[in-house]
């Protein structure tokens, strides 16, 4: 079941089930969604996000990647205003692309 958004619109997804989910996602233009969802992934493999529980680490480390990726992907919930507080300090600490943490 394919399904399109119109750019600018918020949305998001997720797999309510138990069962492996395939997503295929196509960007156009694709701008850094690659660079991304690398960097995406390496934050998931981490192991610094849990499963049913955000923590402070995975908040700091998503919101550094989200606003480091602004032309690409904004936040709607929490407020994209409270990505980049949460971002200012996740960079402060050391989170984010090419750093030590996570």
């Amino acid at each position: 079941d394919r399904q399109a958004v119109e750019p600018g619109v918020p949305h998001t997804f997720r797999n309510a089930s138990d069962a492996i989910t395939r997503v295929y996602n196509t960007h156009q233009p694709a701008m850094k969604f690659d660079q991304y969802f690398v960097e995406l992934d390496r934050i998931a493999n981490s192991g610094v996000i849990h499963p049913n529980r955000m923590t402070l680490p995975a908040i700091l480390s998503l919101a550094v990647l989200i606003t480091s990726h602004e032309d690409e992907i904004r936040s709607v919930q929490p407020p994209h205003f409270l990505m980049r507080a949460f971002a200012l300090v996740g960079r402060t600490l050391g989170y984010g692309p090419g750093r030590k943490r996570p």
